[in-house]
């Protein structure tokens, strides 16, 4: 049992029992019953530490409440989850959202993180393939719904000008801007080399001041 386990942002209390058996040189762990606190987590100092891609950077701060539960092969964790000021490569898609968050290994994820006007939610199959997901901040509308290994999504009303395009920098025309609505289709029947089609529209597109 641990009576109570403390870290910078972090709280732990619970207990487990733990079973050695001669078969495994590893203690087994069942019966966990944890309940833990996580305030403040930076997203970009954890993603610093992985060996992930540098095009892709995720900033933010994550909030948990909740428990951990079951055994080392099937852990079960249920709470609050929330996250503010979450951003990738510097676009801006959330500033607090906040809402019930489920995971196992068998069963998959389920989140449904909500504010004000912004919407994230997403079902996870226990491959980690997403059988759904929902991004809603505004008008900007991105979602998704997998059937077997095709994953069809659509995007609609994301204003160019947030990614601060500038393709010419000399002489300075402007940043791109316009609306862009999207449909795509995924095979993800290779995983790391997904078949992608897709169809898109913009509307208003414009160079600076031309449009």
């Amino acid at each position: 049992e641990i009576p109570e386990a403390v870290a910078p942002n972090l709280y732990i209390s619970g207990g487990t029992d733990v079973i050695f058996r001669d078969s495994n040189p590893l203690p087994d762990l069942s019966a966990m019953d944890f309940a833990a606190q996580l305030a403040n987590f930076n997203l970009a100092a954890a993603y610093g530490l992985l060996d992930a891609p540098e095009w892709l950077r995720l900033t933010g701060f994550v909030d948990f409440e909740g428990t951990l539960r079951g055994g080392l092969r099937d852990p079960r964790i249920a709470g609050t989850a929330g996250l503010r000021q979450f951003a990738i490569n510097d676009l801006a898609l959330a500033s607090a959202v906040a809402g019930p968050l489920r995971a196992s290994l068998q069963d998959g994820a389920l989140i449904d993180l909500r504010g004000e006007q912004t919407e994230i939610a997403a079902e996870i199959d226990p491959s980690l393939l997403p059988n759904s997901f929902r991004f809603v901040n505004g008008e900007l509308l991105a979602e998704g719904r997998r059937d077997g290994n095709i994953l069809n999504a659509e995007l609609r009303n994301f204003d160019i000008g947030s990614l601060a395009i500038r393709p010419i920098e000399n002489p300075d025309l402007g940043l791109v801007g316009g609306i862009l609505n999207a449909n795509a289709r995924f095979d993800l029947a290779d995983v790391f080399d997904p078949e992608v089609a897709a169809s898109f529209a913009i509307a208003t597109p414009a160079l600076g001041s031309m449009k």
